[in-house]
């Protein structure tokens, strides 16, 4: 058996070390294209997010502008000034109930008469309210914008967040 010459070995040690090197690289190269195509991924995921948020953001603006619009119109809109008067309250005087026999009945809950001969018997009207109830129906209307208004915003935050 003759042993390999110098040159053979050297030979033999360059393609064993080619083989390796070669194998190394395409390991090399393989871990860098699954980064790439992660990149790739996380990327494409990141734009879907970023117009999913640019979406809301001008759903949420948009419902902005229509809340200041609804406060516009509420402030323009015409107001009744024809005066609201409560009437005065009529003064009953308290009778004690009675069977169909005419005898007190001592059960039932205590009766109110008017008082006088059952009569008209408001004085007069009271004092105009009017200014009152429009203010009250402003704060209601402008309560209920707002209402309208957050619950456009939970239910694009919602969508924002996925739930």
């Amino acid at each position: 058996m003759r042993l390999p010459t110098t040159l053979e070995l050297v030979v033999f040690a360059v393609g064993a070390a080619a083989i390796v090197g070669g194998g190394a690289y395409v390991l090399h190269l393989k871990h860098q294209a699954d980064k790439y195509q992660t990149a790739i991924v996380q990327r494409d995921q990141a734009r879907r997010d970023l117009e999913d948020m640019v979406a809301s953001t001008q759903r949420v603006n948009d419902l902005s502008e229509a809340y200041l619009h609804e406060l516009q119109t509420l402030r323009v809109r015409p107001v009744s000034t024809e005066p609201v008067r409560l009437c005065k309250p009529v003064v009953r005087a308290p009778v004690a109930p009675t069977d169909p026999a005419g005898r007190d009945d001592p059960r039932g809950p205590t009766r109110h008469a008017a008082s006088g001969d059952g009569a008209d018997n408001s004085e007069g009207a009271g004092p105009d309210i009017r200014p009152d109830l429009n203010a009250y129906a402003e704060k209601r209307a402008q309560r209920d914008a707002q209402t309208r208004l957050l619950q456009g915003y939970v239910l694009e935050l919602r969508k924002l967040c996925g739930t």
